[in-house]
């Protein structure tokens, strides 16, 4: 439960053809009934969130670029686990030489979760994660409808705290 003001301002950027930058800023005010997620003594807090948010698009005719910076502020009350702060980015970029035909894409993912996902709002056990993919996209058309035939690959790999995941984790 919550309230929440936010304030966003978009546009291009001076100068740069075709470059969209937006931002944002954000300040709430939320309550939870159970703060560390225990099922014995529940605790109850109230707490202010601030998040702000910066996105950046470029699209030229072979080559499109998304990335987007959030962070997180939390400002738990004395007795909890006090003020945090929660980095977050996300990038994707899609190169196309061959226009509606072969393009070749790459995300990038970093942020941070929880080891014990039921380890309550604040976790002590954080951990950062790095998702990496590319891989090209082939498009062919099939007839002279809209039909057409797609296949893609993609190569993955995923972080924790600077280590490669396994299978298992």
């Amino acid at each position: 439960v919550g309230m929440a003001l936010t304030l966003v301002a978009v546009g291009p950027l001076a100068g740069a053809a075709g470059l969209q930058f937006s931002a944002g800023v954000e300040a709430g005010y939320e309550h939870t009934s159970n703060l560390y997620r225990t099922p014995q003594a529940p605790e109850s807090a109230e707490f202010a969130t601030g998040t702000g948010r910066i996105m950046l698009v470029d699209q030229t005719r072979t080559l499109y670029a998304d990335v987007e910076a959030v962070g997180r502020w939390f400002d738990f009350p004395e007795g909890t686990p006090g003020s945090d702060f929660r980095p977050a980015a996300d990038v994707f970029v899609m190169w196309t030489p061959v226009a509606d035909t072969f393009g070749w894409r790459f995300t990038d993912s970093l942020g941070e979760i929880a080891a014990n996902a039921n380890g309550g709002l604040a976790p002590a056990d954080r951990e950062r994660v790095n998702v990496f993919s590319t891989g090209p996209d082939l498009r062919l058309p099939l007839g002279a409808g809209s039909y057409f035939f797609t296949a893609g690959a993609r190569y993955s790999r995923a972080e924790r705290g600077g280590e490669a995941l396994t299978q298992t984790q």
